[in-house]
């Protein structure tokens, strides 16, 4: 008769990975009118701006059947604005600037096309006739839009809206360092009921509720914080630390398919501590007691980082877990590579926390190890 083995002592939790972020307090307006290669507004186009100092923060609008366009809500910066047909084609780009001052930009490819046309090829040409040949892809020294701000009612409607933006804004790091406040004073009960009126306010902003998460799962309401996790990553998905949160929250509820999914996900966007991302996840499934999830992610960390001794640690215990004992001949048969594992966590950490546990299991596996298994 064989049964498996316990796998012993345990790893520590692995620390959050997201701090508490503050939002931007001052946004700008960017607005206008687009019209077409034939004169008429071009309606369903779609609008980008993408920061200059963060290429990750980007910001989409479309124009609607008249061909105008507006984003009232961009933090202060410089941007390049891209303009797509409906089809996605690039058909022209320029650097704007967000600032108190909002900033009307036409954008009229007809004219610049022309422009162009008439630049390029004298009138005696062969297309002297100056048609529209193609679409105006235009850069920042040519900037169609004039900079200054919307004549009349407009103006005054996007100054008055920026600044209603910028004050729920001021309102909204205001109950974050609050709510921060209280998570470090222990009250997540506290934290967790302001930054559910924060989500009330604005639920569109992510960092928000990814603050709510957090408090979720600091107060060890893992079940809780996983839709919001979810939520902050529907409104974007390019934060590396909302995946590595939320897999931590699907580890600790049992959803170890779901947490390697999302560990997968964080190390993709955020490559350079993809080692690091996958160790964490690696110690949370051996603290869960996940064997198959934990060796995966110990596996992928050592690809990555070959020195990392705790992934080894994760790996060799996790596979002790897996070994069978026979009570006839009182061998016990661990899996391929476990000796290894348990032996190169010593040779890179001789001295580490864990160094006591791993020689004693492998005094224990020296023992009682089969001889058919070559772990060496």
């Amino acid at each position: 008769m064989s049964r498996y083995i316990g796998a012993g002592s345990r790893l520590w939790l692995a620390a959050l990975l997201l701090t508490t972020l503050s939002l931007a307090q001052s946004v700008g307006a960017v607005f206008g009118t687009v019209i077409g290669l034939d004169g008429n507004p071009l309606a369903h186009a779609r609008i980008t701006f993408q920061s200059t100092q963060d290429k990750a923060h980007t910001y989409t609008v479309k124009t609607n059947k008249k061909g105008k366009y507006g984003d009232y809500t961009l933090p202060f910066g410089i941007y390049t604005l891209s303009l797509y047909s409906a089809s996605g084609k690039l058909l022209f780009t320029q650097k704007v600037r967000a600032d108190v001052d909002p900033r009307k930009d036409d954008i009229n490819l007809q004219k610049l096309s022309a422009a162009r046309n008439e630049t390029n090829h004298p009138a005696t040409g062969s297309n002297g006739s100056g048609s529209a040949s193609g679409p105006a892809v235009q850069t920042a020294s040519s900037a169609q839009g004039n900079g200054q701000g919307a004549p009349g009612d407009s103006r005054a409607a996007a100054i008055a809206k920026a600044k209603a933006e910028n004050l729920k804004i001021g309102q909204l790091n205001g109950m974050l360092q609050q709510a921060n406040q209280m998570e470090q004073a222990k009250n997540f009960n506290g934290a967790i009921a302001l930054l559910q009126k924060a989500v009330a306010l604005d639920p569109q902003q992510d960092l928000v509720q990814a603050n709510l998460a957090l408090a979720y799962q600091r107060a060890g309401r893992y079940a809780e914080a996983i839709p919001v996790y979810q939520k902050a990553i529907a409104l974007n998905p390019k934060v590396a630390g909302y995946y590595s949160n939320l897999a931590s929250c699907q580890t600790l509820t049992g959803q170890g398919a779901q947490a390697l999914a999302s560990l997968q996900q964080a190390a993709t966007l955020a490559p350079a501590s993809a080692a690091d991302t996958y160790a964490t996840g690696a110690n949370l499934f051996y603290e869960k007691g996940d064997a198959e999830n934990g060796i995966i992610a110990a596996n992928k960390a050592i690809q990555l980082n070959p020195n990392g001794a705790d992934a080894y640690f994760v790996k060799g215990m996790l596979q002790v877990g897996k070994s069978t004992y026979n009570d006839k001949t009182g061998v016990m048969t661990p899996p391929p590579g476990t000796v290894a594992a348990l032996r190169k966590y010593l040779q890179l950490a001789p001295n580490g926390p864990q160094a006591a546990t791993v020689k004693q299991v492998l005094t224990t596996l020296k023992r009682g190890v089969s001889t058919s298994v070559h772990n060496h």
